[in-house]
C-alpha cells in the first residue's frame, strides 16, 4: 500500500495467505481500519449538476449506473433539512435534521430499519479537531466518519473495534461535472441507509455553514 497525497491505493499482488475477497488493515494517521469483511454493498452516488437555492441533492445508483435505487432529497430551509427515499416507490426511509450548534456542524436522524419496520434515532457532530471528523452515534454504537478536508475520500470506522465498515472516493469526473462518489460498504450491521446520511452530510458540511447545522 503506498499514498499519494489524499489518496490511497492498494495493490494486491499476494495477500499473504488471506482469502480472496478480504483485505488486510489500513493505517490512517492515528488510527488503524481492520478490513474483517468483503465488499457487500457498493453505491454510484451522483450530486444533482443544479439544486437551486436548496442544499445538495443526490441520485444514488446500482454500480452499472443504469438503475436509480434511492433520492438524497433536502427542504428549503435555514437548517440542514434531508430525507431519504427508495425508487421507484418513494418510500420515507430516512429523514436529517440540522440543528444550531456554535462553529461545528451537528444534527439528529431517524432511520426506518429494514425487517422490523421500526424508526430509529442517532446523531451525528463534528468533531471539534483539526482533521475532518464526524462522530455518529447510532443503535448503541459510535463511529467515526473521517477524512480529507476536501471530501475526496472518506471512511465509517467502529470506535471500538476500529474495523472499517465503509468508505467512500470521489470520482475525477467531478473536478469538472458533477460530484459523483463510489460508496463501498463492508458491514451488513448497519442498514445502507445510514451510509448515505453520512455521505449528504459531509458533501454539505463545509467551514462557513458548520454553524448553521
Amino acid at each position: 500500500m503506498f499514498r499519494l497525497g489524499d489518496f490511497e491505493f492498494l495493490i494486491v499482488l499476494g495477500l499473504n495467505g488471506q482469502q480472496k475477497g478480504h483485505y488486510p488493515s489500513v493505517s490512517n494517521g492515528n488510527t488503524t481500519k481492520v478490513h474483517k469483511q468483503s465488499l457487500v454493498k457498493h453505491y454510484i452516488i451522483k450530486k444533482d449538476f443544479i439544486s437551486g437555492l436548496k442544499y445538495r441533492e443526490f441520485s444514488v445508483y446500482d454500480p452499472t449506473e443504469q438503475q436509480l435505487l434511492y433520492r438524497i432529497d433536502t427542504t428549503f430551509h435555514i437548517l440542514h433539512r434531508v430525507k431519504i427515499t427508495n425508487q421507484p416507490e418513494k418510500k420515507l426511509l430516512a429523514t436529517v435534521n440540522g440543528k444550531f450548534r456554535f462553529f461545528l456542524y451537528g444534527a439528529t436522524f431517524k432511520i426506518l430499519t429494514p425487517g422490523t419496520q421500526q424508526w430509529k434515532e442517532g446523531k451525528i457532530e463534528r468533531s471539534f479537531t483539526l482533521s475532518y471528523k464526524f462522530i455518529i452515534t447510532y443503535d448503541n454504537r459510535q463511529v467515526i466518519f473521517e477524512g480529507d478536508r476536501n471530501k475526496w475520500h472518506m471512511s465509517w470506522t467502529d470506535a471500538k473495534t476500529h474495523e472499517l465498515l465503509a468508505s467512500f472516493e470521489k470520482r475525477m469526473i467531478s473536478l469538472v461535472w458533477q460530484n459523483t462518489y463510489d460508496l463501498k460498504i463492508y458491514t451488513d450491521e448497519l442498514p445502507d441507509i445510514f451510509f448515505f446520511v453520512g455521505l449528504a452530510v459531509a458533501d454539505r458540511s463545509t467551514s462557513n455553514k458548520d454553524s448553521k447545522g
